[in-house]
Order: structure tokens, then C-alpha cells, then sequence
């Protein structure tokens, strides 16, 4: 269930949710991403609330380039990439999964406050 989504259930209906997805192992309020090793991952970003802020080409070409960049810095290359209006999707090998963690969060961290 999206996170905009879930502010809409009540406080009883979001304890139940959290109860049920860690009853199932997941995290309580993100997908669960399993690692499967070294390998290709298509990974998909969405906006929050899938708001359409990477539409005009100044903001997308920037975010290209940064996306790009943030991926080169640890030497590894996105195969195929999309960048649309709410998210965002990569095709990427990646040695385990969990390396991303940090280079989406530098990333987003400093693309969330360009305007």
C-alpha cells in the first residue's frame, strides 16, 4: 500500500497493517526488497505521491546527469534507465542490492532541494 494511501486508514487500521506486514517479515512502512545476490535489478523510484515534478526538461536533464553520476562514482553502470514525470525506473547489475541504499539517499537528498 503506498504511503499516501496509508495516512487515510485510521490509527486501529495502520496498527493492524504494521502487525501484518512484520507478522510477514516486511518492513513496516516501505516494500520489501529481497536480495537476491549479484545480479540484474530493475529498480523503480517513485515520487512522493507521484507528484509530477521531473516533467519539465529542466529538472529532468539535471536529474539524468546526477542520476548518471551517482551510479559512476562506485563504477557501476546503469544498463537501461527511464525517466518519467513521477518515477523513475534502472537497469543495473549490482554486486548485492543493499550497496544502493546509500547512493539513492546522497542523491535524493541533493536533488530534493534543487528547485
Amino acid at each position: 500500500m503506498p504511503f499516501y494511501e496509508y495516512r487515510k486508514l485510521s490509527t486501529e487500521e495502520q496498527q493492524a497493517l504494521i502487525a501484518e506486514r512484520l507478522a510477514r517479515g516486511f518492513p513496516p512502512h516501505r516494500p520489501p526488497h529481497p536480495d537476491q545476490g549479484p545480479g540484474y535489478y530493475l529498480l523503480t523510484v517513485a515520487i512522493y505521491e507521484h507528484a509530477p515534478i521531473i516533467d519539465p526538461s529542466t529538472r529532468r536533464d539535471p536529474f539524468q546527469q546526477a542520476l548518471i553520476t551517482a551510479f559512476t562514482q562506485p563504477a557501476l553502470p546503469i544498463c537501461a534507465w527511464v525517466i518519467l514525470p513521477t518515477h523513475y525506473d534502472l537497469l543495473i547489475w549490482l554486486p548485492p542490492l543493499t550497496i544502493v541504499a546509500p547512493i539513492f539517499n546522497q542523491l535524493h537528498g541533493r536533488t530534493s532541494r534543487q528547485s
